[in-house]
């Protein structure tokens, strides 16, 4: 398993492609100021980060962060990779929670695998 604790897409788009090339999980959770996002990749099931997000994420350099929004995500990132390692099914797995500590809002949008993902799209769905 992988856990995506890094602070730029393009570090995250090596991670998702080689934790597909290998197979492996990735627990993936993304901050910037109020604003998070998490996902659980399971390569050959569910969708990859270059699923979600064709054209990358634009950043910012540095990226202001509020200091509650990556304890709350490094939570569900925990959650998670504890979840995998006990083999159960990530409550994440082909789903992209959406948090906005602004607001007080979380969402949870279901995402779907690309078959023209250049990344896990020769995977076979399923495997």
């Amino acid at each position: 398993m992988v856990v995506d604790c890094l602070d730029n897409w393009p570090a995250r788009e090596v991670l998702n492609r080689l934790a597909v090339k290998h197979r492996k999980p990735l627990v993936h959770a993304g901050v910037a100021r109020w604003y998070g996002q998490a996902t659980t990749v399971i390569p050959g099931r569910t969708a990859c980060l270059a699923c979600i997000y064709p054209k990358g994420m634009r950043s910012e350099t540095p990226i202001p962060v509020i200091g509650p929004t990556p304890g709350v995500l490094g939570a569900v990132e925990a959650a998670e990779a504890i979840r995998v390692l006990i083999g159960e099914e990530p409550g994440l797995a082909g789903k992209l929670l959406i948090m906005d500590l602004s607001a007080g809002a979380f969402e949870v949008v279901k995402v779907r695998r690309r078959p023209d993902c250049p990344v896990c799209g020769g995977l076979g769905f399923g495997e």
